[in-house]
Order: structure tokens, then C-alpha cells, then sequence
């Protein structure tokens, strides 16, 4: 069967991005649901299935259609994306059922068409993230300037999204910071 060259990319960036997922659940990250979604994917491009799958009452799908693609390519949970949009700017509450389900995929989207900030808990989370966005060609979202941990707000302004990672105590002291917007997020009931 023969492949087109963007399904090339698209496979390339899948393995990357199931290489990075493989390491997180190394070091203890539950991200099995995930690695299914990426491993599904493949399947449906080399299959040439539509880029939707559903696990029981969860359909998963594939958006977008400008630059940022490439992250749209991970699959976000259609429930999950409804809450985060009706909880905008207010942070959207999450627990281990919603694993897998889209969350930094969505944030790194967001990220990337919004111009915004995500903050993250810890520099180990800031760090994956970077890696995926380096690994991927966004040198220019990679940088200190868009994943940023609590820790580095000090002096800083703009738009931001909250990764889980923030802790309760994390999240006030970016809210205690006038400077910074929060448009929404997640955190860990």
C-alpha cells in the first residue's frame, strides 16, 4: 500500500509522539489511554480509516485545519473539549477518568493558535512538553517564553492556560499575579 507523503509526516510525528508518551509511563505518568489513541491513529492512516475513534460512550476526533495540525493530530475527547468550553476562563475539573483523554493536546493547541502561555507544576512536565514541540518544529513555542512552572512568572505577562500539574497552592500565587490571564485549563479534583 502505498503512502502519501503528508501521511508520511503524520506517521513520523506519531511515533515521535508515542516514543515521548512511552517515557512518561516509564516514569510513572498514567497515559495508557494515550498511547491507544496514537497507536490507533497510525492504524487509521495506514488503513485510510477516518480520524475518530470511539471507546465506549467516549468519541475522540481530530480537528483542526490550519498550521497547527500537527498537535491536532492527538486525539481529544469531544466530551472533555465540551467541558473545557464551558468552563472557559474558569479551570475545568479533571480526575484519573479523564487520562488520556486530550488534555495537553488541547493545550499545546490552544497554545500554539492563541499565542498563550502554559503553565505547568513541575520542570519535569515543562520539559515534556518542550520536547514534543522541538521534536515537532516549534522551536519558537519550545522556548522558556511559552512553558513556563509557577516558579518562572515573576516579572512575566500575558495569556495563560493551567496544566493539571499546578498544585491548589501553585494556582494562587498565579492568581495572586495581576499580570497574568488565565483563559482556562485544568486541575485535579
Amino acid at each position: 500500500m502505498m503512502i502519501e507523503n503528508l501521511s508520511k509526516k503524520h506517521i513520523e510525528f506519531l511515533r515521535e509522539h508515542l516514543e515521548v508518551l512511552t517515557r512518561l509511563k516509564e516514569t510513572g505518568y498514567k497515559c495508557d489511554r494515550e498511547i491507544n489513541d496514537v497507536l490507533s491513529k497510525l492504524h487509521g492512516i495506514v488503513f485510510k480509516q477516518k480520524p475518530s475513534i470511539t471507546f465506549g460512550e467516549n468519541t475522540f476526533f481530530s480537528g483542526g485545519g490550519n498550521a497547527s495540525d500537527k498537535f491536532r493530530l492527538g486525539f481529544v475527547d469531544s466530551y472533555l473539549h465540551k467541558r473545557f468550553r464551558e468552563f472557559q476562563p474558569a479551570l475545568t475539573p479533571v480526575n484519573d477518568e479523564d487520562r488520556g483523554k486530550g488534555k495537553s493536546t488541547l493545550l499545546l493547541s490552544l497554545c500554539f493558535d492563541e499565542g498563550a502561555m502554559i503553565i505547568v507544576g513541575t520542570v519535569a512536565i515543562a520539559k515534556l512538553y518542550r520536547e514534543i514541540l522541538e521534536k515537532n518544529g516549534f522551536t519558537s513555542l519550545s522556548s522558556s517564553r511559552s512553558i513556563l512552572t509557577v516558579g518562572q512568572l515573576k516579572g512575566r505577562k500575558g495569556s495563560a492556560y493551567i496544566d493539571e500539574s499546578v498544585s491548589e497552592k501553585q494556582l494562587q500565587n498565579i492568581k495572586e499575579n495581576q499580570e497574568i490571564d488565565i483563559l482556562g485549563g485544568f486541575y485535579t479534583t
